[in-house]
């Protein structure tokens, strides 16, 4: 049997402040590959008891060696391509 282990962040609009749980997740603020993949899922979502749109915590986050969504694909397919070529030689 194997036990899941799952981070919750953020759930629609819910705001939650428990003892064991705060929803949204504070670290979204502070972390790039949290904000950054939430920004290209729903760049104008505000997050709930923070008033700030994900697009604007995302922006003002370091993001070093993150690439985003479309450009890493674009990578991707270039790499397969390439490595597809090479096998036909």
């Amino acid at each position: 049997m194997r036990t899941i282990d799952l981070d919750l962040a953020l759930c629609d609009d819910l705001h939650v402040k428990a003892e064991d749980r705060t929803l949204p997740d504070p670290e979204i603020l502070h972390r790039p590959f949290l904000a950054i993949s939430l920004r290209e899922l729903r760049p104008e979502l505000t997050l709930a008891g923070f008033g700030m749109r994900v697009e604007e915590i995302a922006a003002a986050l370091p993001n070093k060696k993150m690439i985003e969504l479309d450009r890493y694909t674009e990578l991707l397919r270039r790499e397969v391509r390439h490595a597809s070529n090479h096998r036909e030689d």
